[in-house]
């Protein structure tokens, strides 16, 4: 009966733990913590979060760049909430004039402001230099040897593009309104490219 009581006191300890680590964004996996609490950790981050789920069609969407993966955020004035991507915690809300994203990862929470006024840019969390960043309206495909890329332009709704044959890779100029990494899933999906990886601002990195 004695080792109960310990042990419950113990759990009792963790709990208020975990609960001060969820208020302040640090809940990580801490030492001596088991798997369990571990997992409550990440619940408690979860149900304390005060945005509301994101809408249909507006949920972050992973997608494949040149140097990993990028999380890409939604676009629009409803495009407001909270989800879990990734391993990722993710918000946007509007806060004082600006839409506020804030991707928290590895324990430490990364945010971007736009203000509400200006044209809104879409923003995307790159895992490999773990920052938020600005998505280019653009695709790089890796197509098939008998893809044609006038169909692929037509499918993807894209602007143009242009056949980088001595690279084996082709690029999709997409509309502004256009989301990547939901186009790159649909070209993926239904065969039409054996890979498209969204672009971020800066110089264009080529896989080899």
């Amino acid at each position: 009966l004695k080792g109960s009581v310990n042990m419950g006191r113990k759990a009792q300890g963790q709990a208020v733990r975990m609960l001060s680590l969820v208020e302040t964004g640090r809940c990580a996996m801490q030492p001596r913590w088991t798997s369990a609490a571990a997992v409550v950790c990440a619940l408690g981050l979860e149900a304390l979060s005060p945005s509301p789920a994101f809408g249909d069609g507006f949920a972050p969407l992973l997608a494949s760049t040149a140097r990993g993966q990028a999380l890409v955020m939604p676009l629009g004035d409803a495009a407001l909430g909270a989800a879990s991507v990734g391993g990722l915690r993710v918000e946007v809300a509007v806060e004082d004039g600006f839409r506020v994203y804030r991707v928290r990862h590895r324990g430490r929470t990364h945010t971007a402001r736009q203000p509400m006024q200006e044209q809104t840019r879409r923003l995307a969390f790159d895992f490999a230099r773990r920052r938020l960043a600005e998505v280019a309206p653009t695709l790089l495909l890796r197509l098939g040897a008998n893809d044609d890329l006038s169909a692929v332009i037509e499918a993807a709704g894209a602007l143009g593009g242009k056949a980088y044959p001595a690279l084996g890779w082709a690029l999709l100029r997409l509309p502004p309104e256009a989301n990547p990494a939901a186009v790159a899933q649909r070209l993926e999906s239904t065969g039409l490219a054996n890979s498209a990886k969204v672009q971020l601002r800066g110089p264009i990195y080529v896989p080899q």
